[in-house]
């Protein structure tokens, strides 16, 4: 759905359509994933569907806040449930589908999850997500409830339970069809839901209040694009702006309630060490120093072994170095080897056909001189 024509289907949505008896004025509903333009860029060909984006659902005209805004999920069919999964972009969410004909639970996740690998391994997911803390535990969220999980780049996949062993799931087994496992470490800190709810508030008044309210410069592509399209756009932009700031601004406040706790908590401990008894002081003092050596005498031993861990590691990858030269030197010799010996062989061939031809010839001119003399 990422075509620029948004009047008409591109020919593969068509088809797809087409293979499963329905057309665009037939689908009841249309979920958004993200606002990535590739995954809304055809979404107002469904003229008769609801259609859902983040915590909105759009009516024709502007956005009408749903109730995934307060609870985080929300069901919209009695076998299909929306779930708030912000991560990749802050206003994701996922569609769980259950008792799949031979599937199970299936989760459509757009960009939160890209591959079975990346279900393993989300440190490159990691790199391009606007919140890598909030999206690994919605990642192992949906990991933990799903059976097969459909991304919105990739093939569908299961979820084995090394994907679940990975996210910390508890509860269910892999190919069960009927579980309700849970992570371990989903559960959100207060200042993290008191960032997503700050999120969330401030959607409406950052949405478009009619088509028309804006214009854009010709050369812009969207400029062409439905209503619709126009306004997710330009509300895209200033939510992203909006909450670009509200991040820095959050950050800000944390690290300066922080230092604000370290100072307090200081001068605390100051107070009543002043009011500790000589005796008692020398002894706590006495305490800390020992504390103090052996942890760092801990440190110290930690460092030794990740050095030497570190050490072993590179004189390993030195030795696969060498020995994968060492191969590929071996294999030119062989290739080497090999070519010279299929020159012979060639060369061998070659004068054996030169001498049947003066061995022939030879014989024609005795055949030709016995006929002469006879």
């Amino acid at each position: 759905m990422g075509s620029r024509n948004s009047a008409t289907l591109s020919g593969k949505n068509s088809a797809t359509l087409a293979q499963n008896g329905l057309r665009p004025e037939e689908v009841q509903i249309v979920v958004v994933t993200h606002g990535y333009p590739v995954h809304f860029g055809q979404s107002s060909s469904y003229k008769n569907a609801r259609q859902y984006f983040s915590t909105f659902e759009y009516n024709g005209k502007g956005f009408d806040r749903t109730s995934l805004y307060e609870r985080g999920e929300m069901p919209i069919t009695p076998s299909v449930t929306l779930w708030s999964t912000p991560g990749h972009a802050p206003e994701d969410i996922s569609a769980i589908v259950h008792n799949v004909p031979g599937r199970g639970t299936l989760a459509i996740v757009g960009e939160l999850i890209h591959d079975a690998d990346d279900a393993l391994d989300s440190r490159n997911w990691e790199r391009k997500a606007s919140s890598a803390h909030i999206g690994r535990r919605n990642r192992n969220k949906v990991i933990c409830a799903a059976d097969y999980i459909l991304p919105g780049h990739g093939s569908m996949f299961q979820v084995t339970g090394h994907m679940r062993a990975v996210a910390g799931c508890t509860g269910g087994r892999e190919g069960s069809s009927v579980h309700s496992p849970t992570p371990t470490n989903l559960p959100l800190a207060k200042e993290e839901k008191s960032a997503l709810t700050t999120e969330r508030s401030s959607t409406e008044r950052n949405a478009p209040e009619s088509p028309s309210s804006q214009t854009y410069p010709d050369r812009y592509w969207w400029e062409y694009e439905s209503d619709y399209q126009r306004r997710l756009h330009h509300y895209l932009r200033l939510e992203h702006h909006r909450r670009q700031q509200e991040h820095r601004r959050t950050d800000e406040e944390r690290r300066r309630h922080e230092e604000h706790r370290i100072r307090l908590e200081h001068h605390r401990r100051l107070q009543e060490h002043h009011h500790l008894q000589e005796g008692e002081r020398r002894q706590s003092h006495h305490q800390q120093l020992v504390e103090y050596h052996r942890r760092l005498q801990e440190h110290q031993r930690l460092t030794e072994e990740q050095r030497r861990r570190d050490e072993h590691d590179r004189r390993l990858e030195e030795h696969k170095r060498r020995e994968q030269e060492r191969l590929h030197l071996e294999h030119e010799r062989l290739s080497q080897y090999h070519r010279q010996v299929e020159q012979h062989r060639r060369e061998q061939e070659r004068q054996r056909q030169i001498d049947e031809q003066r061995r022939r010839h030879h014989q024609h001119q005795l055949e030709h001189h016995r006929r002469v003399e006879e």
